[in-house]
C-alpha cells in the first residue's frame, strides 16, 4: 500500500513513472529516487489537501497560432508573462 501512495503522491508532483533511456527503452523510476524527489521539492507521501491552480503548471504554446488558457476557480490573480 505504501508504493502505491507513493506513485500517487509522485504523480501529483508531477514525477513520470518512467522515463526513456539513452537506448530508447523505457525505464521505470525507483521507489527511492521518487521520495528523494519529493524531499528535495518538500512534499511527503501523506494525503494532503491539493490546492486547485489556476493555470496548469506548463502549456507550451506556437508562435503565430492563437491557443486559449483557461483560468480555473475563483479569486484575484496577477501574472508577469515572459
Amino acid at each position: 500500500m505504501e508504493s502505491k501512495r507513493l506513485d500517487n503522491a509522485a504523480l501529483a508532483a508531477g514525477i513520470s513513472p518512467s522515463y526513456i533511456n539513452a537506448h530508447g527503452k523505457p525505464q521505470s523510476i525507483a521507489a527511492v529516487t521518487k521520495q528523494r524527489l519529493l524531499d528535495a521539492m518538500h512534499r511527503s507521501t501523506a494525503a494532503t489537501k491539493v490546492a486547485v491552480n489556476p493555470l496548469p503548471n506548463v502549456k507550451i504554446f506556437t508562435h503565430g497560432k492563437k491557443m486559449s488558457l483557461p483560468v480555473a476557480g475563483r479569486g484575484e490573480y496577477q501574472w508577469i508573462l515572459t
